[in-house]
């Protein structure tokens, strides 16, 4: 859920209960600033939303929105310690207010706090057990290292949202990171069918191949990542890498030198140029092999397949970015 969503779900409550009351123009100029939070004018919605709180005019709910408000103005300015404060003081208005306390956990999250986050997330579950919510957890829980957890979390959250890529995006990330290749790829393949012209999601794909051994399959997944994208600087270096160990020299320094192209600074993409440039071992080429069009591929087959029947050339460094 983004800032932007937090706000207007606050400022609609407040602009509802307002309605009823019968304010003066001063309060409602405060009600709008309060309600209102832009980029550059977070302070004015913030002395705002301090007066309505100072003017003992907002009670309940209303209070604990406004409390809230401060909170997103204060995360909006990057001052996380203040704003989780701001979010303490809405919850304790208002316990069962559900925003503030996902907005509280978001910002502990931001101070590496995430055992907080987590036991913050564990309580707006039990009052609003949404996929959005169990998505938010499973985050925190592999911030925190706890793996297994989080795949559990995205789990529910695909259960409830089974048409979201993203879910099934990072729940593939984890399988990746705990070198469960197969899960990994079969998540990303879903994302995919589901959002076919996300970049993100075929790179994602062409690093769970690589990372199980799988440059001939990663290839194809780069090359389409590279086609929605052309400035794609990691998957041109993730390519080249794919290249250089096929054997394809020359394209794995084209790769290596659009990389750099886009990102000047890829060090990683100049510390593998120089190596390939610095090679001078002439390898052959071996034939691409195409990656077969099929609703999940079959994982299991392919990774019992060789790579490629020669040697590798020298390595190069080999980023699981």
């Amino acid at each position: 859920m983004t800032t932007k969503l937090i706000v207007a779900i606050s400022v609609f409550n407040l602009f509802t209960s307002f309605a009823t009351a019968k304010p003066n123009y001063s309060q409602a100029d405060n009600m709008k600033a309060c309600g209102t939070i832009e980029a550059g004018n977070e302070e004015a919605a913030i002395s705002a939303c301090q007066e309505l709180v100072d003017s003992r005019k907002v009670r309940g709910r209303q209070l604990a929105i406004t409390y809230n408000n401060i909170g997103v103005a204060l995360s909006r300015m990057s001052n996380y310690e203040r704003a989780v404060e701001a979010y303490s003081s809405a919850l304790n208005v208002d316990a069962r207010y559900v925003l503030a306390r996902v907005n509280r956990a978001r910002g502990l999250g931001n101070i590496a706090r995430y055992s907080d986050a987590i036991t913050d997330m564990d309580a707006a579950i039990k009052l609003e057990p949404s996929a959005i919510n169990y998505a938010i957890r499973a985050d925190f829980r592999s911030r925190n290292n706890d793996f297994s957890a989080a795949i559990t979390d995205y789990s529910e959250a695909i259960k409830r949202q089974p048409m979201v890529g993203e879910h099934y995006l990072e729940r593939g990330r984890i399988y990746d990171q705990l070198s469960m290749h197969t899960e990994a790829i079969e998540d990303y393949s879903r994302a995919i069918q589901i959002n076919p012209r996300d970049p993100a999601l075929y790179y994602g794909r062409g690093i769970a191949w690589m990372n199980a051994g799988k440059c001939d399959q990663a290839i194809p997944d780069y090359t389409k990542a590279i086609e929605l994208s052309p400035r794609f600087s990691t998957a041109y270096n993730n390519r080249g890498i794919c290249y250089n160990r096929g054997g394809r020299r020359s394209e794995a320094i084209a790769d290596f030198e659009a990389a750099l192209k886009w990102s000047p600074g890829n060090d990683k993409a100049r510390r593998n140029l120089e190596s390939a440039t610095s090679t001078a071992v002439a390898r052959p080429v071996p034939p691409v092999i195409e990656v077969p069009r099929f609703e999940l591929p079959p994982v299991q087959e392919l990774l019992r397949i060789p790579e490629y029947p020669i040697d590798v050339l020298p390595s190069v460094a080999e980023p699981k970015d």
